[in-house]
Order: structure tokens, then sequence, then C-alpha cells
């Protein structure tokens, strides 16, 4: 299960995110950059090739947060080495529950790349597509709440209605 996602302006963040760890003095602890979106792993990807290709970025580390389950499964196989080498942590929460995760850990750079990735519009089982017949789910974690379709079922039409008004 691989990827079709490109990550927007990749090299542009990693540059933002990596310059202020080069500024840091030689002694300061391990710092962290939250990756809050992880979705296919293109900027946590690039972000590990760069902290791993200068000596002095080695020991810092990645958090990855993605509320879909099958990212997060998908990651755990892509960056299978850097998880076991304690380089990546990956935790399938939302990014609003970040502070959760991180409140122990110096952190020195986070993104998030908001937003439906290219994997989730083009897997029919979400419902998300135009494209492609699919159940109507369109959530990003379907362990959570209600799909749309249970929504639907649920909702008066004049609750519809207001929904799509407001």
């Amino acid at each position: 299960m691989n990827s079709v996602h490109v990550p927007i302006l990749l090299a542009t963040i990693v540059e933002a995110l990596v310059e202020p760890f080069l500024r840091l003095p030689k002694e300061a602890p391990p710092h962290w950059i939250i990756d809050c979106t992880l979705g296919g792993g293109g900027h946590c990807a690039a972000l590990l090739d760069t902290l791993t290709q200068n000596p002095s970025l080695q020991r810092h580390r990645i958090l990855a947060l993605d509320q879909d389950i099958t990212a997060i499964q998908r990651a755990n196989v892509r960056f299978k080495d850097a998880i076991a080498q304690g380089r990546l942590k990956l935790i399938h929460s939302r990014f609003s529950e970040a502070v959760e995760h991180v409140r122990s850990r110096p952190v020195l750079g986070l993104m998030a790349d908001l937003g439906f990735s290219s994997d989730q519009l083009e897997d029919p089982g979400r419902g998300l597509s135009f494209m492609s017949n699919g159940p109507l789910d369109m959530r990003l974690d379907a362990s959570r709440g209600n799909s749309c379709r249970e929504l639907l079922s649920k909702v008066t039409e004049f609750e519809l209605e207001h929904w799509l008004r407001e």
C-alpha cells in the first residue's frame, strides 16, 4: 500500500523547519519537529533525510500524528528503520490533540499540511471521491463518530438545509 500523495512546498518547508535546529548549541538536548498531518509521509521522509545527512542534526527527532489509521499503518512500514532507531515516533491522533503528545518534549518545529490527501481522495472506500463509487463514509478517522450515511439517516431535512446554508 504505497502513497500517491505529493507533498506541497517540500524543499521550502524542510528548509524552514530545519533552520532553527542549525542554530542550537551543540550541547542542547535533542529537540523535536512535530508533523501534525503525516498523510503519505512525504514531508516526514524529507525531514528524516535532512536530519540524518547532517551530523549536527542527527540527535533530533520527529513526532508525526495523523487521525487516519491507514496513514499510520503505511508509515509504520515505510519508516520502520527510523522508528526502530528512535528517530521517529508515530501516533494515531488528531492534530488538535497534539499538545497531549508534546507536553514533555522540547519542540522547535511544527507543520500541518491541512486538507485531504490524494490517498484519501483516491480510495473509494472513504466515500470522498467524485470519481468512483463507494460507501458514504467521509470520515478521516473511521474509529470516531458516525459515517455520513449514518448521520444523514438521522438528520431532518430542516437540519440538513441549515448545515448546508451555514
